[in-house]
């Protein structure tokens, strides 16, 4: 064994070493099966929503609200509905978004194109032009009309603070179900530097965020320690489809993260978790089909993916990304003219961009001075820090482009287009 491998070695934590003996500790639970298919498990579990599920009936229609509102009463009543804190806070935070886009969707709408004008001399004597200029007439009232209860209707929105329907209707449903952890915020920054660190789920796909993905973290305890008081089966309805949370397959999510349904295990005291949309929750309850349909169609269009240009956060070229259209949908693109990947992300404010590790990964002024591979000259190139960032720069001296590579030990070289670099031990070979 050499030195480096040597120093590798000791270099390793106990937690990286034994990772899969510390998220599953008992190894026969793996053969473990549920106790009760979701259906029966539903009769006597506990059930917590998502943020993302709140906000799912701006969208719907207000009979759908209804049923909703009925359904959920009754899990309300029968003391199996809770919200988590951090939910609470993020639905607080993101109503007025989805308020506004009302706003926007109806300001849109009296944006109509403007009657054309109908006056033609030549044709005045004819009776048809009479027929024509009456009917521009009457398109014109229609639209004051139209424009008239757009006004309305826009002014009632701007009236409510605070007590839109779907507002209403959740004070009568959550004022007394919302949850928070237990565990102070040092415990919890702690907890969330390890996971990320080791990407133990749920939320170490969020690190990028501002809040370094807490919120995924303090839903999660909050399950946990329901588990631990109640022992009950837990279903948690959420539209959160990443792989932290869930294994995937054609681009849905299909199932708890085993490390998850363990855990949660180890906290009941052998309960189940289970992890499933609102359409699904909705028809498990026998909700109205109608309402379970429109709330399946907006949770479709919350998957749909658009695409977005941002600014890459390394060289501030703008990259198209798809992105699905709900918040807090991420992807992580490889920046073409860099290629540095990076993180993109939906929030409640908008698409932003941040670079790996929260800082822009560039050097100095954005350029790094290369020496050209054909004649020497000292070139200024633009180029990521991550390893294998690479980029074909053009020599302002000879002209040549050529091409310049960042190596695994962070530093530098250039080749001629077409030839290799590395020499057999692997080590950068002469650009002559």
């Amino acid at each position: 064994m050499t030195n480096s491998e040597n120093s590798n070695a000791n270099d390793l934590s106990e937690d990286a070493v034994f990772l899969a003996e510390t998220v599953l500790p008992d190894a026969a639970a793996a053969f473990a099966l549920p106790k009760d298919t979701l259906a029966s498990a539903l009769q006597k579990a506990d059930v917590v929503l998502d943020t993302n599920v709140l906000l799912l009936p701006y969208q719907a229609g207000s009979s759908s609200l209804k049923e909703i509102e009925t359904a959920l009463a009754r899990l309300r009543d029968s003391d199996r509905l809770f919200i988590p804190g951090r939910v609470a806070r993020e639905f607080a935070r993101l109503r007025p978004l989805m308020l506004g886009r009302l706003l926007h969707a109806l300001s849109s709408q009296s944006e109509l194109v403007a009657v054309p004008d109908s006056t033609y001399p030549l044709l005045a004597d004819l009776p048809e032009h009479g027929a024509l200029a009456d009917a521009v007439g009457a398109l014109k009232a229609a639209r004051a009309n139209f424009v008239k209860a757009v006004g309305t209707l826009r002014s009632r929105i701007l009236s409510w603070d605070g007590n839109d329907p779907v507002s209403v209707v959740y004070s009568r449903l959550f004022a007394t179900r919302v949850r928070d952890t237990t565990l102070d915020k040092s415990k919890v920054l702690k907890e969330l530097r390890r996971r990320v660190e080791h990407k133990i789920p749920p939320g170490y796909k969020d690190a990028s965020k501002p809040d370094g993905g807490v919120g995924d973290l303090l839903i999660w305890l909050t399950i946990l320690e329901l588990g631990r008081e109640r022992k009950n089966p837990l279903i948690f309805v959420t539209g959160e489809e990443k792989s932290d949370w869930q294994y995937r397959s054609e681009r849905r999510g299909i199932g708890p993260r085993v490390e998850l349904v363990d855990e949660y295990r180890r906290a009941s005291q052998g309960a189940n978790i289970y992890i499933i949309q609102m359409s699904e929750l909705l028809q498990l309850l026998k909700v109205k089909n109608s309402a379970v349909e429109e709330i399946k169609l907006e949770e479709q269009r919350g998957r749909e993916k658009v695409v977005e240009h941002v600014e890459c956060p390394n060289c501030d070229s703008v990259v198209n990304v798809e992105l699905a259209k709900s918040i807090g949908s991420s992807a992580t693109p490889m920046c073409p003219a860099c290629g540095a990947h990076f993180h993109v992300h939906r929030g409640g404010e908008g698409v932003f961009a941040r670079a790996r590790g929260g800082v822009p990964r560039v050097e100095g002024q954005n350029n790094v001075k290369v020496e050209c591979a054909y004649c020497t000259a000292d070139v200024s190139v633009l180029l990521g820090r991550d390893h294998n960032a690479s980029a074909v720069p053009t020599c302002s001296s000879c002209g040549e482009r050529f091409h310049a590579h960042r190596a695994r030990d962070a530093s530098v070289f250039t080749r001629r287009q077409g030839t290799r670099t590395l020499a057999p031990d692997g080590s950068p070979a002469s650009n002559a």
